[in-house]
């Protein structure tokens, strides 16, 4: 594929699930950008055409220095696509952490309390709004080491695939990304509907991995859901203990269960 609409693809920076995210050019203003080309969607059922347009003007009505901006969205051969800022050249954290984790918190602090403030954002607004899958790979990585611009992505895409998750269910696909799911995702009845705190449980997953190294549960899929619904996580001492017990009570509050026992915003758990 080199073009899709008004879009020249350069090279493909990303894959996940739901779709690909190219470096593309935008043929008529000359700008370049990550193009987000969202594949295996019905495409030619109007209604969900229409949720994307919604999903994706409340995206693009946005502003904040760390909300990844959306350019423009469409579709056109049979794809859905949204055109964003491209940041860092696609850089994330996950890359930094596959490299250097885990991160002393003096260097993990600058990429949390920007993440914090974006999310303290959405939350905010009224109605709130809920990300649903904050993962290490959503949060972009700009500028140098020692001074990085830390961008939130994907918002709106998540929440898309709700109204396709009747399909992406018999195709054996699940909402969010299992190592950052909150209990609530992975167990509704016994825990309730995803709300703004399910947002602040992955941010406290993703604090968790920076400082230890490690997702709290990890191995096979239902293993996982099963351990953030029901199993205590591994006390971040006994992973990394010169964390110390403040450090140590502050990543277990952010990962309890019911989720009006954790910290009630994400700027709450950066602070404490």
């Amino acid at each position: 594929m080199k073009k899709l609409d008004k879009y020249e693809i350069l090279e493909e920076i990303g894959r996940g699930g739901f779709g690909a995210v190219y470096r593309a050019r935008d043929t008529e203003l000359g700008r370049v950008v990550a193009l987000k080309i969202i594949r295996n969607v019905p495409t030619d059922e109007a209604a969900f055409v229409k949720r994307f347009q919604q999903e994706a003007r409340t995206a693009a009505g946005l502003n904040h220095p760390n909300i990844a901006p959306v350019y423009d969205f469409g579709d056109a051969d049979g794809a859905l696509y949204l055109a964003m800022a491209l940041i860092g050249e696609g850089r994330t954290l996950r890359d930094l952490l596959a490299e250097h984790a885990p991160l002393p918190l003096e260097q993990a602090l600058p990429i949390l309390s920007p993440l914090a403030d974006a999310l303290d954002y959405l939350h905010r607004r009224e109605p709130p709004l809920t990300h649903r899958d904050i993962k290490p790979a959503n949060v972009l990585l700009g500028g140098a080491e020692d001074n990085l611009w830390v961008v939130l992505a994907d918002f709106g895409l998540v929440r898309l695939q709700d109204a396709t998750s009747a399909k992406l269910t018999k195709s054996g696909a699940i909402l969010g990304t299992p190592a950052y799911m909150a209990p609530e995702q992975a167990d509704s009845k016994r825990w309730g509907d995803v709300t703004p705190l399910t947002d602040v449980y992955a941010l406290g997953v993703i604090a968790y991995e920076t400082l230890t190294g490690r997702v709290p549960f990890g191995g096979e899929l239902p293993a996982v859901l099963h351990a953030h619904a029901y199993d205590l996580p591994p006390a971040p001492l006994e992973i990394a203990p010169h964390l110390g017990d403040d450090l140590n009570d502050v990543l277990l509050r952010a990962l309890t269960k019911p989720p009006s026992e954790r910290y009630p915003s994400a700027g709450a758990l950066v602070a404490a």
